[in-house]
This record gives structure tokens, sequence and C-alpha cells, in this order.
């Protein structure tokens, strides 16, 4: 059984031209030409567009697109990163465009078949994010009697509006940290587990933060780390939220927040592992449990 229905919380950058591969390979936590270069046109990746101090400004999904290529960010950051990146891209032959009014964004929790639906990429793009996870983005000026009939049942402007708390549920609990304008430049990528997701290339050479990085991966002993958590509250819980030791000493911070149901909240959260492993862990007085 699929649950599904529209995706609010993302926006779309589009970003293409002759130069983009090289130019984002410069820019980019991920192997850009790796994706560029895969034989699968549905590849996806994830990754991370970080500052010179190695903090993530965005976190990103993308695919092949056009001559260029397609970011899945969070719908308040796609304008952060589209005048970042346009600064370095003055002598590149890139061009930028935020698209997330031209296509209708879908999420699919569950099995689905994309492939085998022989969809047009032109108008309809599949992003298999996992082998439960889909992304559809449906043009505004898709001709739906072309589509299959089982693909447009799912996509009429009655599917169902609250896919935002149950796919970002499933984040959570896959633990995959989507970074927005709260969070920006606050993690580093080893803080919310990017290089264990494969959404930092250590091969690839340099790029804006690779330094740091680098060095946090080869020489840093890491003493915090990324931990799912739960937590019953009455209090509301936003990204940044601090998180205490009992004795009341900040050993953590809130990524990530879902209310999940009548408060209670799932949580991704950057912790001290000394705490986290003694389940030392408290949001104002309120021990919270922490997943492994």
């Amino acid at each position: 059984m699929h649950t599904y229905g529209k995706l609010t919380h993302y926006g779309l950058l589009a970003i293409t031209g002759s130069d983009a591969t090289s130019f984002l390979q410069g820019q980019l936590t991920c192997d850009m030409q790796a994706l560029k270069e895969s034989e699968h046109e549905h590849k996806v990746m994830l990754g991370a567009y970080c500052n010179i101090q190695g903090r993530i400004v965005a976190s990103f999904r993308v695919i092949n697109y056009q001559d260029g290529f397609l970011f899945i960010v969070a719908k308040d950051l796609v304008t952060t990163l589209q005048q970042t990146l346009t600064k370095y891209a003055v002598f590149s032959k890139v061009e930028f465009h935020d698209v997330s009014q031209n296509y209708k964004i879908y999420g699919f929790l569950g099995s689905l078949d994309i492939q085998g639906l022989q969809i047009n990429q032109q108008n309809v793009i599949s992003v298999q994010c996992s082998k439960d996870k889909t992304i559809l983005l449906v043009g505004h000026n898709v001709d739906r009697t072309a589509l299959p009939a089982r693909l447009t049942s799912l996509i009429t402007d009655d599917v169902p509006s609250n896919i935002d708390t149950d796919w970002f549920c499933k984040e959570t609990q896959d633990g995959i940290v989507t970074i927005t304008a709260a969070t920006s430049e606050k993690f580093l990528p080893h803080d919310v587990n990017y290089p264990a997701l494969d959404a930092v290339s250590f091969n690839k050479g340099c790029y804006l933060g690779q330094e740091i990085i680098a060095r946090m991966h080869y020489r840093g002993k890491l003493k915090q780390h990324l931990y799912k958590a739960t937590i019953q509250s009455t209090k509301k819980i936003q990204p940044m939220a601090k998180l205490t030791s009992k004795d009341g000493d900040t050993i953590g911070h809130v990524v990530n927040v879902v209310a999940s149901a009548t408060n209670r909240y799932l949580l991704l959260a950057v912790i001290k592992d000394t705490d986290a492993t003694e389940n030392n862990v408290y949001f104002f007085q309120q021990p919270i449990t922490i997943s492994f």
C-alpha cells in the first residue's frame, strides 16, 4: 500500500550549461562527474554545498537534467543556493533557474515501479530516493491523457495533502538530514553522517570547504554524531533547539524534527557521544530516548 501526496517543503533549482559539470565539481561535496557519466538515467545523488569553513549551506538530492542538473533542496534555501553559487560562476558557462513553479512535487512511500511506466522524462521526472521513497515531478503542462492510467490516478489534484509529515518521518527513520534555513551553516557533513551516506567524495579533488572536511575525515577524532531520538513533550521543538545533560550542560542540538503524533516528536540531533551512549540527553529537563 502506498502513502502518497504533495510535498510542500521542497524547491527545485536547475543548473545547466556546457560548464555545469566542471563548475559544480569544484563546488559540491558529491562527485558530479560520476553522476554525469552514470549509465543509470535515474541515478540520484545526495550531497551538500558548504562554506569555506566546511559547514553545510544547503543539502540536496540531485539528478541529471537537460544539459546539466536538477537539485531538490529545502524550499527556503533555493534562493540562497542560487545566489551563492552564482557569485562563483562568473567565468563559467552555466545558467541558474528556480524551476519550483514549473512542477508539482509528489512523494510516494512504498514500492513504485516508475521505470516500468515508460513516462516522458521531459514532463514527468522520477527521483528514486530509495526502494521505498520516490519523488515525482510533474510538469504543469503535462498531457495527463498520454500517461499510464495507474500514474494519473496517483497524481490528481485530490491527493492527500499531509504527505510532508509521513515523508519526513521516513527520512528521519532513515537518518537522512535535510538542511533548512534554520540549520544552514551550522553543521559539518560529518556531524550529519553524510560521508556514510555517500554524500561526500574524498577522491574527486578540491571543492569549497574540502580541506576542513578531509582533515576531519582523516585526522579528526569525532566526539559527536547524528542520532535518531524520540521525545514526548508539551513544548514545541524546533530545529537548533538546545539539548542538555541532566546537569544542564549543552550537549547537542536538534537538526530535523517531525511531530509524529500529539506531543510526540521524532528527532535527528547532533549529540556528544558520551551523553548519547549513557542516555543522558534532555530537552527542558524531559528525557529523550536515543535510537541506535
